[in-house]
């Protein structure tokens, strides 16, 4: 794949993907048809590079987004961290419901903030 970086961990073989998710806005923040063509161009070539899923990027290409069937949620030292909404990512029931449960049954502290592509391998935990 032109411009891809593969990542092994945990079971898993991630690939970061050229595809960006287009700044906050109300496009980005809706199930709509043209969010599913990035999706599905990120996953065609995450597969196509023998990985389960694809890293889609925020407009700048540092920060994650989501990967392309589903949200992130990464799990650094003891706090549940998900990309802020203004990176593209969908503010969906799966990641508020994990934000929740997380919080209230565990206790775990969680926030919603800009995830350096780079520090992805340090999670203690991906949840996707």
């Amino acid at each position: 794949m032109d411009g891809g970086t593969s990542r092994e961990g945990g079971g898993a073989r991630l690939t970061e993907e050229e595809v960006r998710r287009r700044p906050h806005g109300r496009l980005a923040q809706a199930k709509v048809a043209s969010n599913y063509v990035d999706s599905n161009v990120a996953k065609w070539r995450a597969e196509q590079d023998g990985c389960q899923d694809g890293i889609i990027l925020d407009h700048t290409g540092l920060n994650v987004a989501e990967f392309s069937v589903s949200n992130i949620i990464c799990l650094f030292d003891d706090t549940i961290v998900s990309p802020h909404p203004s990176s593209g990512a969908l503010n969906g029931i799966t990641k508020q419901t994990i934000h929740t449960v997380a919080y209230e049954l565990y206790g775990l502290p969680t926030t919603d903030q800009s995830i350096p592509v780079r520090r992805v391998s340090d999670a203690r935990l991906i949840i996707y």
